[in-house]
């Protein structure tokens, strides 16, 4: 089942692949957003000039820079210039409240917080003195200034460089930051042995870019020479305007959390059956939905994607192609290339197929760990004994499943109090943390609840 090995540019940075693309076709369209559109050449001259920017406020190899920006132009270019300055990004949603930014400034000690003009809250109180700000707006001038040339590769003694560092919720009431490593990322979208992204795609970019979904989106289409057609969140809610604009700009790649794809599977499957890739994920898929689908409108390839943010997006994706009478579940699938999957007893034991037990991911998809958070990387990220590589780790992801005997997955359930809300991965522990903390309030209990089918939402006591 884990005869995943698939050659990939493993030692490559992120920024040299997309530099690559650009060499093959400069004049090709890189991104689009709403009346805008930059090719190839224009946008590794913007990100360019912001890297130099970058450089130019003293960022150093190996340090961090926080974008707090909507989906957008700006967030897509500030990812590509901060990795070509040779730091890691922290994508940071500019809805979270002052308080939240500002954690994840000073824990991921990011030298500089890079801002688009109303995109961000105030600087937020408590962020460090020390942290350069830069906003895109109003520092354009400055920016536009510098060389627009490739920046020269920075030299690392070590092996593991970080892409970027995305916050997830935590039990104890504070988000934790998770190190990505620049080859996870290639992997995921890399012969990964499922979605073949080719020059002539189109992807649409509809998720947050502090959710890590949006990893597979940008990177997926920008190292393989596709075209990433960005979509506000405004009209991703809005399921006439939403249709429109994949219609027009041609999507053909599209991913979709299952609360959404339950929405629109009925007013929108004409187009969602005109897709070359259709992913769902981010929590328990209805088989009546596919269906449905399936049904009236089947999509060319309909992938069930599977993974926590720790093993960098996708771990496992399931085909679907027929749903059966009375199916009550989808599989999550079989590990993508270049993951192993292990479905362990208590004792850390490989269970038989069939017997339910914790998974557990391991392979080039794994990140480093949480940052600043030693005990919880060592809990979670455990010596893989499976491997032939003794530094080799996997994740312990409190999912619980088993294998069928095709050599997919079936998911049953958690191992502890996290819950997936619309594609959100939400610790309940962290919002009763925080309830606690009212002077009026001695005692907090937060459930998920799904009165009705498709319409899960958190209630506390």
């Amino acid at each position: 089942f884990n005869d995943t090995a698939a050659d990939y540019p493993k030692e490559a940075l992120i920024h040299e692949l997309f530099e690559q693309q650009v060499d093959k076709t400069p004049d090709a369209v890189a991104v689009v957003y709403e009346g805008e559109q930059l090719t190839y050449a224009q946008l590794n001259a913007k990100a360019n000039q912001l890297a130099h920017h970058l450089q130019a406020q003293g960022v150093d190899p190996g340090e961090r820079v926080a974008i707090i920006a909507r989906r957008g132009l700006g967030s897509v270019i500030g990812e590509l210039a901060a990795l070509k300055a040779g730091a890691a990004y922290v994508p940071i949603d500019p809805e979270f409240p002052a308080e939240r930014q500002a954690f994840m400034i000073e824990d991921s000690e990011a030298a500089v917080v890079m801002t688009e003009g109303g995109a961000a809250s105030p600087v937020p109180q408590g962020a460090k003195d020390a942290t350069v700000w830069i906003d895109l707006d109003r520092d354009a001038a400055h920016i536009a200034a510098c060389p627009t040339h490739d920046l020269a590769r920075v030299q690392r003694s070590d092996t593991e460089v970080d892409a970027y560092v995305m916050y997830t919720s935590g039990s104890s009431g504070t988000p934790k930051g998770v190190l990505v490593p620049q080859h996870a990322v290639n992997r995921l979208v890399i012969n990964n042995g499922n979605t073949e992204i080719t020059a002539d795609d189109v992807v649409a970019h509809c998720s947050n870019p502090a959710f890590d979904a949006s990893t597979f989106e940008i990177w997926g289409a920008l190292l393989n020479g596709a075209r990433v057609v960005i979509v506000p969140h405004e009209q991703v809610m809005d399921p006439e305007a939403f249709g429109r604009v994949l219609k027009e700009r041609g999507v053909n790649v599209l991913w979709l959390t299952v609360g959404l794809f339950n929405q629109y599977v009925d007013v929108l499957g004409e187009v969602l059956g005109g897709m070359k890739y259709l992913l769902v994920g981010g929590d328990v898929v209805d088989p009546s939905a596919i269906a449905r689908l399936l049904e009236a409108h089947p999509p060319k390839n309909l992938l069930n994607g599977y993974g926590p943010t720790e093993t960098t997006t996708f771990a496992a994706m399931h085909r679907i192609e027929r749903i059966s009478e009375g199916q009550r579940s989808v599989p999550i699938g079989k590990p993508i290339g270049n993951v192993q999957i292990y479905i362990l007893d208590e004792a850390g034991q490989p269970v038989p197929i069939g017997v339910t037990g914790e998974i557990h991911i391991g392979g080039d998809g794994v990140a480093r760990g949480y940052l600043n958070r030693p005990e919880l990387t060592d809990e979670k990220f455990v010596p893989n004994p499976f491997s032939a590589d003794v530094n080799a780790r996997m994740y312990r992801t409190g999912d619980l499943g088993y294998w069928r005997e095709d050599g997919a997955i079936e998911f049953v359930g958690r191992n502890d109090f996290q819950v997936k809300i619309r594609g959100l991965r939400i610790e309940l522990g962290e919002i009763e943390a925080r309830l606690t903390e009212l002077p009026q309030v001695r005692e907090a209990v937060v459930l998920a609840r799904e009165d009705h089918p498709g319409d899960k939402r958190l209630v506390a006591y």
